[in-house]
């Protein structure tokens, strides 16, 4: 799904200084989300900010960072009745969830490098759902305009539970599916006419779509004129699009309607068909030839849904991926694993070599050494090193395992020297 009838909405805090909201109308922005607070404590720049935002003629929402250390019902009470202190016209609240580590001094730690972000305490899945879900239910029955905020990745690695009740809300997604690499300047002309999302927000699992209303698809990655630090230079800005009859609704102090349940899922792409791998583990190249690159690697009885044959080459449903069909059998029962048939002799030795023909020798068995992961989101980028900076060299889809080599940072090493963003992997059981 993509955002229908887009309008532009920023999200601010307290750390930009100051704003010029009249600038941020001229330029097209409908709407602003000032934090409002974290925990049980205000922004210091939350009144600063809305007001001028209420002066302008924007209408004002806010977010309020759910700390999952604090008791959820007594946070959620103590934000809705601060809001309203302030006599602000607020027209929406959301709750930022997407918080799973328990110490703020390691997490900061870790952000800063000074410590791996796995020694950071961390609360259990079921415990961050339950915290989140108490939070969202006290808000929403406190103040009906309110929904939540969050993201996939968040969900699927550190909050799965969150599935089970995250679609009986309104829900503003961040997906920074297509953004510069590191912050650059830009113009609020440029911003629409080259960087407004043309794909789909990843949701959360659980999501609703007619219950999606805003996608945040920016990353602090812009430096926009209208949101300063002290000395007027442009601070960079998360950037979103909301739909229009979202804010038209809401502005007229009206809560979005509940959305009808979903029909059946769709049946099966036609013509695909179910296989799975009969050899102890299968490269996956980007194209039907031994020529393309290697992006991946099938283990046994991984199963797969195959749309085309060509050339003994199977085509992958979702993507541009491809597997040599010979080693991979229709489902049914599951067969041991069986001997790998020997690779066909190589040609004359002149460099580079060639595997003759279209044929494809099953991949190596990863060392044992190495950990499996799995995909957990519907497709991944591979890229050539660790960072969005780097070139996309195929695509990995869920349930694929792979090999990691090494965790640094944020990013997984993976056998052949190319890198995924580790959260959208899990480890194999």
């Amino acid at each position: 799904m993509q955002i229908a009838n887009p309008r532009l909405v920023i999200d601010i805090s307290h750390y930009d200084d100051h704003i010029d909201a009249n600038l941020l109308k001229d330029a097209g922005v409908a709407a602003v989300i000032v934090k409002s607070g974290s925990g049980m404590q205000r922004d210091p720049k939350f009144v600063q900010h809305a007001q001028a935002v209420v002066d302008a003629g924007l209408i004002l929402m806010t977010y309020h960072w759910d700390d999952i250390i604090i008791d959820p019902v007594q946070q959620a009470m103590w934000a809705i009745e601060d809001i309203a202190s302030t006599g602000l016209p607020v027209k929406f609240i959301w709750a930022d969830q997407e918080q799973w580590w328990t110490n703020w001094t390691a997490w900061l730690a870790a952000r800063q490098g000074q410590m791996p972000y796995s020694a950071v305490p961390r609360a259990s899945a079921a415990n961050i759902s339950l915290h989140n879900y108490k939070f969202a239910y006290i808000m929403h029955g406190l103040y009906p305009q309110s929904g939540v905020y969050s993201n996939y990745g968040f969900v699927t690695s550190w909050a799965q539970p969150i599935k089970d009740w995250i679609g009986q809300y309104p829900l503003w997604i961040a997906h920074y599916g297509h953004q510069p690499p590191t912050p650059i300047d830009c113009t609020w002309a440029g911003l629409i006419k080259e960087w407004l999302p043309a794909y789909s927000p990843l949701l959360p699992p659980g999501s609703k779509e007619a219950w999606v209303f805003g996608h945040q698809f920016t990353g602090d990655a812009f430096r926009l004129p209208g949101v300063y630090d002290p000395t007027n230079h442009p601070l960079p800005l998360d950037v979103s699009i909301f739909t229009e009859d979202f804010l038209n609704i809401i502005s007229a102090g009206q809560v979005p309607p509940k959305p009808p349940e979903p029909p059946d899922p769709p049946a099966p792409p036609v013509g695909a068909t179910a296989y799975y791998v009969n050899v102890p583990a299968l490269y996956v190249r980007s194209g039907p030839d031994t020529s393309f690159g290697i992006v991946g690697t099938l283990t046994h009885n991984t199963t797969v849904q195959v749309d085309k044959i060509q050339d003994q080459w199977a085509h992958l449903v979702g993507g541009t991926s491809w597997v040599w069909g010979p080693y991979l059998a229709p489902v049914g029962p599951i067969t041991p694993v069986p001997t790998p048939p020997t690779p066909p002799a190589p040609p004359a030795p002149t460099p580079p070599v060639v595997e003759p023909g279209p044929a494809e020798p099953p991949a190596s068995v990863p060392p044992k050494e190495n950990p499996k992961y799995c995909v957990n989101v519907p497709a991944v980028n591979v890229r050539s090193g660790p960072g969005t900076d780097q070139s996309i060299v195929g695509k990995l889809y869920k349930n694929a395992q792979v090999s990691v080599t090494e965790i640094q940072g944020e990013w997984a090493h993976l056998d052949g020297g190319t890198s995924v963003f580790a959260a959208y992997l899990s480890p194999v059981s």
